[in-house]
């Protein structure tokens, strides 16, 4: 169980030779709020861990958010 909490910075789209970069400060110019994309999630999920030498092993997570 926890939580998460995103906040936007910047977000770059490429798609071909196409390339969109937005940042935080141009939301206002877009007419949105600075917070708009921020979020906060709460995680519930269950975990494995499956030794496969006494230093290494693998870790299994299911989380739901």
């Amino acid at each position: 169980m926890g939580f998460d909490f995103q906040i936007f910075t910047k977000f770059k789209d490429t798609q071909g030779g196409y390339s969109t970069e937005i940042k935080r400060s141009d939301l206002s110019a877009r007419g949105m709020d600075k917070s708009y994309l921020d979020r906060t999630v709460f995680n519930l999920g269950i975990g494995l861990d499956i030794t496969i030498t006494k230093g290494l092993f693998f870790r299994g997570m299911f989380i739901y958010g």
